[in-house]
């Protein structure tokens, strides 16, 4: 009879480490045994561990062996076989089995980096990272997601990732209206041995190209109906002038604070005054004022409004010259 036992090392040794185990040969029969060969199935089938030419009836052997640990291991599971030849032709053998932890140290690490080119509101951001397997052991189940605008947009996946390995990927969204940066915020996972997660997390506040602009017209009522001859006659000093026209948001970026004011009857005569104006949205107005005296017709309006990104300040102008009716220059001396 022929017995072999199997001892896990004291200290576990990580995936890529030499892993070194021992064990014994006893011989349990009443008889010499000769050319005793110890095997293990580790790293490849019928490995040779140990050798010994005999062994006494009782008596025991002790030997070590070693292997590297694979890098997807995550504890070591190796049987040991031994065969021996009694002195009486009789071949014996025996085997025995034994799981050794292995040290896994899982990890993860993502990075983000945002479109070198500004994207503008509405537009589509397109932006680039990595995912790294920074562990010692093989990483599965590998996602990635991004978290801007909406939560758990999966922007990636792969199958697995060897340690040291990194893969690139892609993800894209359309920036929202009157979003003055734009988010990158990322979370990649992936599982270790026996299932155990773990993930890491990178952001990034990226650039958005705002175009600020706002617009007013502006649209003359120069005449005024006549009480007696029920046409209509050419303004005159002392008439009241009506005018009206629009106010809208050119840009890219809503604006606040917007007002529109004349230079008539006096410099910033306030006309209308409203909180914000979205991009793409008008708003109409009206005004007037007594023509005055020395008056030829022409006044501007001017339209202003804070950009609610950079709170910069953007104006427009228009000039409109309302047809007054002709002057009657003279002039008197006397002597």
């Amino acid at each position: 009879g022929i017995v072999v036992t199997k001892v896990c090392p004291t200290q576990p040794v990580a995936p890529g480490q030499l892993f070194t185990f021992s064990g014994s040969v006893r011989n349990t029969g009443d008889v010499m045994l000769t050319n005793i060969v110890v095997w293990n199935n580790q790293p490849t089938p019928g490995t040779t561990v140990f050798t010994v030419a005999s062994l006494a009836p009782g008596a025991v052997t002790t030997f070590t062996g070693s292997y590297w640990v694979p890098t997807n291991n995550c504890s070591m599971t190796d049987t040991l076989g031994v065969n021996g030849q009694s002195v009486c032709g009789v071949v014996v053998g025996n085997t025995a089995s034994a799981t050794c932890p292995v040290i896994t140290t899982p990890a993860i690490v993502v990075t983000t980096a945002c479109p070198t080119n500004p994207v503008g509101q509405g537009g589509n951001l397109t932006y680039s990272g990595t995912v790294s397997n920074a562990g010692n052991v093989t990483l599965t189940n590998i996602i990635v997601v991004n978290n801007w605008p909406f939560t758990n947009i999966v922007v990636f996946t792969v199958p697995s990732l060897a340690p040291g390995a990194t893969t690139n990927f892609t993800g894209s969204y359309v920036v929202p209206l009157n979003c003055c940066q734009a988010w990158v915020w990322v979370v990649a996972r992936g599982q270790g041995c026996d299932g155990v997660t773990v993930s890491d997390t990178d952001s990034r506040t990226c650039t958005v190209f705002t175009s600020p602009q706002i617009v007013v017209t502006k649209v003359c009522v120069p005449t005024l109906t006549h009480t007696n001859w029920g046409r209509p006659v050419l303004l005159r000093p002392g008439d009241l002038l009506n005018y009206s026209g629009t106010v809208s948001n050119a840009g890219n970026n809503t604006l606040m604070g917007v007002t529109v004011v004349d230079n008539q009857p006096a410099n910033n005569t306030l006309i209308i005054s409203f909180n914000a104006l979205a991009p793409g949205e008008s708003q109409t107005y009206t005004g007037s004022y007594i023509v005055p005296l020395d008056f030829c017709g022409g006044d501007t309006v001017t339209a202003s409004g804070f950009d609610v990104c950079s709170l910069a300040l953007v104006t427009n102008s228009m000039t409109a010259t309302c047809p007054i009716a002709p002057h009657s220059p003279r002039i008197g001396v006397s002597k």
